[in-house]
């Protein structure tokens, strides 16, 4: 601070990472490394004591209800910022007649604060959600209504999702203040699969009829090979791939180079498939016939 006749405003922005409890301000050097201005000649001292305010900054809902034909105001102000919204206006409020997703951003010096609310009709949302849907047997399906209200659900659960783990039809009443409102879904279960296919037998005589032994994986969700393996019936490993592609997987009944004999071989093959957006790990195993 070199200006001696003004006051220097300092101001700075700090974003909490979560479990903080106090804002400590002050100097953090010790008195020998503190120093101070004496003023020679001068007819009195003078100090400035300011004080700290913590605020919240949460001007918007979450969510916002907008009622057919209704127009609401969002917004507010917030100390002496400047505002823009994502629509180009710059004021601390607007009127929004329209659904839609609605940005804030606040700058108060170098600090720029933000926050953002979803505005929806109940009626567009729930044209938006699918009538009947399709589930793996046995993964539970989550089905989220994304509006206030109070929900009365056909399996009498009161909450605004319920969890399906089999076929049906599901419905659900809400109320809420632009009036009431249903929702119906019909859901059907189908088997689901992530399953290798080795062949059992193979015979690698260059007779250029299944010379080679190779994988597959039938599977009804994104996957990825990991690891395929050979090993003799005393656990020595003959054969690897791990190029993480499965059609990349040819074991050409050798190993080091020489012919192996007539005999049964074990096979495990590891993979990962992405099912529902949670990633499951496998690790199936088998046993093949090398015949000459």
């Amino acid at each position: 601070m070199s200006d001696t006749l003004n006051w220097t405003k300092v101001s700075g922005c700090y974003t909490a990472h979560g479990g903080e409890e106090y804002a400590i301000i002050g100097s953090f050097k010790p008195a020998s490394e503190t120093y101070s201005a004496e003023c020679v000649g001068a007819t009195g001292s003078y100090k400035f004591i300011d004080d700290v305010g913590v605020y919240e900054f949460d001007p918007l809902p979450d969510t916002l209800l907008l009622c057919q034909g209704q127009t609401t105001s969002i917004g507010g102000s917030f100390l002496d910022g400047t505002y823009q919204w994502n629509t180009g206006d710059s004021d601390s409020t607007i009127l929004v007649s329209q659904p839609g997703v609605y940005v804030l951003d606040v700058a108060i010096d170098d600090c720029l604060l933000s926050d953002t609310v979803v505005v929806i009709r109940p009626e567009e949302t729930l044209n938006a959600l699918p009538s009947d849907t399709l589930i793996c047997q046995g993964d539970p399906l989550l089905l989220r209504i994304p509006m206030p209200g109070i929900f009365e659900w056909s399996t009498g659960e009161t909450g605004n999702f319920i969890s399906i783990r089999e076929a049906g039809f599901y419905s659900a009443l809400i109320d809420n203040e632009c009036g009431e409102f249903y929702y119906s879904i019909q859901v059907e279960e189908e088997l689901c699969a992530c399953d290798p296919f080795i062949p059992n037998a193979f015979s690698p005589n260059n007779d250029g009829i299944n010379d080679y032994l190779p994988g597959f994986l039938h599977c009804d969700f994104p996957y990825r090979a990991i690891r395929f393996q050979i090993f003799s019936r005393w656990g020595e490993l003959l054969y690897t791939d791990d190029s993480g592609q499965v059609q990349h997987i040819r074991w050409d009944g050798a190993f080091r180079g020489k012919p192996l004999e007539t005999g049964v071989y074990l096979w495990t093959f590891e993979y990962e498939y992405d099912r529902h957006g949670k990633t499951r790990k496998e690790i199936r195993s088998g046993t093949v016939t090398l015949v000459r």
